[in-house]
């Protein structure tokens, strides 16, 4: 006699305990619901953790002499715990991160909440039983609001990116052809975005950075897409040991366990955020911005940017909703978007303040709301 599945059981459920998860998950158990989140992984991060993700994005206005947060509150306390070193890149800034210090934070905040069980190594497939009021999906790729039969939208095909970090750079040697270097590399390795974050302070200190190969479909052997971005990592740094003294003798000293994606299904909500139209949105509630450019990427060219206005592009709470029973919130890369919604509100600073409103929003659904006996099905 086989032994069922167990009941997962919780006034609102939190699936991925990436960025948005995290922030979902402590947002409900803040504002009093009893809360559980889960993760098919061992430990807390997500993409930042697994992947490697050596920087975050979206806390800081463009086009600006200096740093300024335009973020939402939550963003913003995260960022004021990781640490790290703001970085000008372009007409953008952006603080590294160092993944274990993202996972020690996430830690740190965790365990100062109350009315939250966290699941780890707990992947939600068909079969299982929840009793839920609510549920959040921020997975990344809507893998629960598939499970619930739920609609999706399919974005563009996926950008990879896997984190690492150099050692061995002699940064005194490095800003007078840094940028000669780069587009070298782009003709040596067309489609690739490979992009470092010295801390000129630290020259003594490892260089973290990563990886992005030409966006592909998420396919079903991971691993050897793992392999083939180690390879071309590999083949990166030997045209750099041969073309830039301050590279002479750099060496890999890390690199992440697996790759990232950096798009998937979303959710069909109420809303759907397209930032052809949410460029000229505004509005006076606590609703989610999200503040990174748009990227497009086009062939074998790498990407191309294109720049919000100075309220941002807005996220409207429908954007986090999707209907039917049982309630179902989504946030992060599973927030309801075209392709290129999802291209600004994926990183870690808007899935940080989408989380925070859809663990907002299921808290207060949950409060007094009705108790659902679900089967995931496929």
């Amino acid at each position: 006699m086989s032994q069922a599945e167990p009941i997962l059981s919780a006034h609102v459920m939190v699936a991925g305990a990436g960025p948005a998860g995290l922030a979902a998950a402590l947002a409900a158990a803040r504002n009093g619901a009893n809360t559980l989140l889960v993760d098919s992984h061992n430990e807390v991060g997500g993409t930042v953790t697994h992947a490697g993700i050596c920087s975050v994005c979206g806390l800081f206005a463009p086009d600006r002499p200096y740093p300024e947060y335009v973020a939402g509150p939550e963003a913003i306390k995260w960022a004021k715990s990781l640490g790290g070193h703001v970085v000008r890149m372009g007409r953008l800034f952006v603080l590294t991160l160092n993944p274990g210090a993202f996972t020690a934070t996430a830690r740190g905040f965790l365990d100062d909440c109350p009315n939250l069980t966290i699941c780890l190594g707990c992947r939600l497939k068909s079969g299982m039983r929840l009793r839920v009021r609510v549920l959040v999906d921020c997975t990344g790729c809507a893998a629960l609001a598939h499970l619930l039969g739920r609609s999706v939208r399919q974005t563009e095909p996926a950008c990879p990116a896997l984190g690492f970090r150099i050692s061995g750079v002699d940064l005194k040697r490095l800003a007078p052809g840094c940028l000669n270097i780069l587009r070298h590399l782009e003709k040596e390795a067309p489609g690739c975005l490979f992009r470092l974050y010295p801390d000129f302070s630290n020259p003594g200190g490892e260089i973290p950075g990563f990886l992005n190969l030409p966006p592909v479909i998420r396919p079903a052997d991971q691993r050897s897409l793992y392999e083939k971005a180690l390879r071309e990592l590999e083949r990166i740094l030997t045209l750099l040991r041969a073309y830039q003294l301050g590279f002479r003798m750099v060496n890999l000293a890390w690199v992440a366990e697996e790759i990232g994606f950096r798009s998937g299904e979303t959710i069909v909500g109420e809303d759907t955020l397209d930032i052809d139209l949410a460029l000229n949105e505004t509005s006076d509630q606590e609703q989610a911005h999200s503040w990174w450019p748009v990227e497009h990427w086009t062939g074998t060219t790498g990407p191309c940017f294109t720049y919000p206005g100075p309220a941002g592009y807005l996220i409207t709470d429908g954007c986090l909703m999707s209907p039917g029973e049982p309630p179902l919130f989504a946030a992060g890369m599973s927030l309801s978007a075209t392709s290129k919604g999802q291209a600004s509100s994926r990183v870690i600073a808007a899935c940080l303040d989408t989380g925070f409103r859809a663990g907002t929003l299921a808290a207060e659904a949950a409060s007094g709301g009705q108790t659902y006996d679900i089967y995931l099905q496929d």
